[in-house]
């Protein structure tokens, strides 16, 4: 138990090398001007997550008056992107499939200079908008504007011309716009503006849904899930890496000359519509749909009824094996695999070709999710491996984080902690000697000086003895150590603000197709089957600690109240029969001298009963 970094690696030593085959050429219709908005595609088309699945994407561009449904459903783009209406669409008998919204809330809004004296819906009446003059191509602005009284005939409608300028200028009253762009270029301009937003009165819609055909979906359904992943995927590395992302958007996708001002505002708005709630990239929810598809009917968008359920929705995750992937699993090659952890219960027993606690557990849930044959390798792996493995360019590594385990701190009841770390400065603290929580204290709390101890059996042996007041470990082996030695009197104080990554890593050596099943098999373990095995590794049976001093002295006090207790019981008979002898004596003496008497006794009680009588008593009566 000499480290607390435990890190799982799967030794990937399968050689599997597929020859290369001719990338599938696909398209992407965008559907407005270049902009962070698509920031996802160009970083899967340039990081090259496309052609890592096989795909070679060109991302057309969109020019004003360009139809992306159309684009798509006559063939000349592969899949497009589109708001909410492709669901009035598909009423309308076009056979689109829903692949993934990117944006979990709308960003469109309309904007009008605060000077216009536009200050409610009803004041739109009469105005100029730049709107799609159909209106079921923006039903978010149709239902905010119907259901306040507006209708399409109140409104002077023009062209959208994509220049901010026409409302500066004033050649247009009311403009429809991102919340992510427009208003940022106005305040830079200096212009006052007032936002109307769907939101705001109720409907918040799905946009920027990735789509394709039924056929594509259907005939090409590896190559659609490929494509819907790798695109996730894009989305994920630019949020992750915005200023790079940013970087490149200015150096090749910068039609519109924005600023990187400009793109840094965009991509901070835009992250906030596309986790919206902390919701999962790319989901929809059939729920959601059904609910949008009651607004458009409401309004009288929907001409034939649709069953949501005939709206095919691509519900694939980013975890769905691929083509090669799936056949790779078929083989049912072995794929071994050794750990590094040496703290319970992460690790519970390692014996060559035997392996439990709660990462041989995971192990099992990864088998069970991928297909493939995973065999624990008879190798003991280094102490100092969790060194190297931070040496990523070293050993072509590359690491997915299964959970994290905040590090606690536990102490006995009643000991008295300021506040937090805050609080600990003046406390004999014991951590465990060369682990990650020494490192971690060092770099963010380097005042601290904690007593390193030798491993965590120790720590809380120090810790019941009171040589240190408390000792920091990470949460779940502190349940699991608290229970199993019945350390009743000790509690977790509090979570520090410090984590463990609980990690596995990859070779990057091996083929692709098996390194991918590994990962999406991770993103299959759902956050209850995680907890579902912390949970049996930290309710294991208690075993009492067994303070043997205390019991002695138990022990000595009960044996010597006993035997206390025996000599008073002897002593007792020994004077209960000196008693009754005495009694009896007494007895027998009154007995003999009444039996001297010549006359004849007889004695009575209270009651006038006889109670005793002498021989010349009962000779007398015997006479008469």
């Amino acid at each position: 138990m000499k480290n607390l970094k435990f890190i799982a690696l799967i030794l990937l030593i399968i050689s599997s090398f597929l020859g290369a085959k001719e990338l599938d050429k696909v398209s992407l219709q965008l559907f407005w001007l270049d902009q962070f908005q698509f920031a996802g595609y160009y970083m899967a088309k340039e990081k090259g997550f496309y052609e890592d699945v096989g795909l070679d994407v060109e991302l057309k561009k969109y020019n004003n008056g360009i139809n992306t449904i159309d684009e798509v459903m006559s063939n000349r783009a592969t899949y497009g992107i589109e708001r909410s209406s492709l669901i009035i669409e598909r009423s309308n008998g076009k056979k689109i499939a829903l692949l993934a919204s990117v944006f979990q809330s709308s960003p469109s809004i309309l904007l009008a200079r605060k000077d216009s004296n536009i200050k409610t819906i009803k004041d739109f009446i009469g105005k100029k908008v730049m709107l799609n003059a159909n209106f079921s191509s923006s039903p978010e602005f149709a239902a905010m504007m119907i259901t306040n009284g507006v209708k399409k005939s109140d409104l002077i409608l023009q062209k959208p011309s994509l220049n901010i300028n026409d409302l500066i200028n004033k050649k247009t009253d009311l403009m429809e716009s991102y919340i992510t762009n427009e208003p940022f270029l106005l305040a830079n301009k200096g212009v006052e503006y007032i936002i109307f937003d769907p939101k705001d009165y109720g409907f918040d819609f799905y946009t920027d849904i990735l789509f394709t055909t039924e056929d594509e979906l259907q005939n090409n359904h590896a190559r659609t899930i490929d494509f819907k992943s790798a695109s996730l995927e894009g989305w994920k590395y630019a949020f992750e890496h915005v200023d790079e992302t940013i970087e490149l958007i200015l150096k090749k996708y910068n039609t519109q000359n924005k600023s990187k001002e400009a793109l840094e505002f965009e991509a901070k708005e835009l992250k906030k519509l596309v986790y919206y709630k902390n919701i999962k990239l790319g989901t929809i929810e059939k729920t959601n749909i059904q609910r949008i598809y009651d607004v458009y009917n409401i309004l009288g968008f929907i001409k034939n009824k649709l069953d949501i359920n005939e709206l095919i929705i691509c519900t694939h995750s980013n975890s769905t094996f691929t083509r090669k992937e799936e056949e790779f699993i078929k083989k049912k090659i072995p794929v071994q695999y050794a750990f590094y952890t040496s703290v319970k219960p992460f690790e519970d027993s390692h014996e060559m070709g035997e392996h439990t606690g709660v990462l041989s557990d995971i192990i099992k849930l990864i088998e069970h999710k991928s297909g493939l044959k995973l065999v624990l390798a008879p190798i003991k792996l280094s102490n100092d491996f969790h060194k190297i493995m931070e040496n990523k360019k070293l050993l072509n590594v590359t690491q997915t984080k299964l959970f994290s385990v905040p590090y606690v701190l536990v102490a006995k009841h009643g000991v008295d902690f300021e506040n937090r770390l805050l609080g600990i400065q003046n406390k004999r603290i014991g951590v465990v000697k060369n682990s990650e929580i020494q490192e971690l204290l060092q770099k963010n709390k380097p005042e601290l000086k904690p007593i390193l101890v030798e491993d965590i059996t120790d720590c809380f042996e120090m810790l019941k003895d009171n040589r240190v007041d408390g000792i920091i470990i990470n949460k779940v082996s502190a349940k699991y150590y608290i229970r199993l030695l019945g350390y009743e009197d000790l509690e977790i104080f509090y979570k520090t603000k410090l984590n463990f990554d609980v990690k596995i890593a990859l070779s990057k050596n091996e083929s692709p197709e098996l390194l991918s099943i590994i990962e999406k098999s991770i993103q299959r373990i759902s956050k209850q089957e995680i907890d579902d095995i912390l949970y049996k590794w930290t309710h294991v049976t208690v075993l009492k600690y067994t303070d043997w001093k205390i019991i002695l002295q138990i022990l000595g006090v009960v044996i010597l109240i006993f035997i206390l207790f025996l000599l008073h019981q002897i002593k007792l008979n020994s004077a209960i029969k000196e008693a009754t002898k005495e009694i009896q004596e007494k007895s027998d003496n009154l007995n003999f001298l009444l039996d001297s008497i010549k006359e004849g006794i007889v004695i009575t009680d209270e009651k006038q009963q006889i109670i005793d009588i002498n021989n010349s008593a009962l000779i007398i009566a015997k006479a008469q």
